[in-house]
């Protein structure tokens, strides 16, 4: 299944950020996409890059997307990454918990980054929309539903 997981994120995270960008107006060109089973808080399953993320940017968005997955794994009770959330100390939004997984991106402007994952995560039936309603309660992400219909 992870395999299957990882594939379809090369395949449509890429037309996802395209999505996204269409809506915000942004001209972001990608980053790095980490995946953890919600059992193990040490391995990534895989770390992707996405796109073409600038390259000086990319060992920071590489790091931060696993830091968002682990610092998500290390709450058990939370269901998004912005829960735990403080841009002081560069932890920031765009991890979210599945019922077998944590998904996380890096390399967007925060609250794009949690509706790539939310927007994967749903389209590929892995949470329900009450799951997401209940995540975006925590970072106030209008944009996302409108994204979903």
């Amino acid at each position: 299944m992870w395999q299957k997981l990882l594939s379809s994120a090369l395949d449509v995270l890429p037309r996802y950020i395209h999505e996204i960008n269409k809506n915000t107006g942004d001209k972001n060109s990608g980053g790095y996409f980490c995946v953890f089973t919600n059992d193990n808080l040490i391995s990534p399953l895989g770390v992707l890059k996405i796109g073409e993320p600038p390259q000086e940017k990319q060992l920071k968005y590489f790091l931060l997307t696993q830091e968002k997955a682990q610092r998500l794994l290390s709450n058990p009770d939370h269901d998004s990454s912005w829960e735990s959330r403080d841009v002081d100390i560069n932890k920031f939004g765009g991890a979210i918990r599945t019922p077998d997984y944590v998904l996380s991106f890096s390399g967007l402007p925060e609250i794009n980054d949690e509706t790539l994952m939310i927007m994967f995560a749903f389209r590929l039936g892995m949470i329900p929309t009450s799951q997401v309603e209940k995540i975006i309660q925590f970072s106030g992400n209008q944009l996302v539903m409108s994204l979903l219909d």
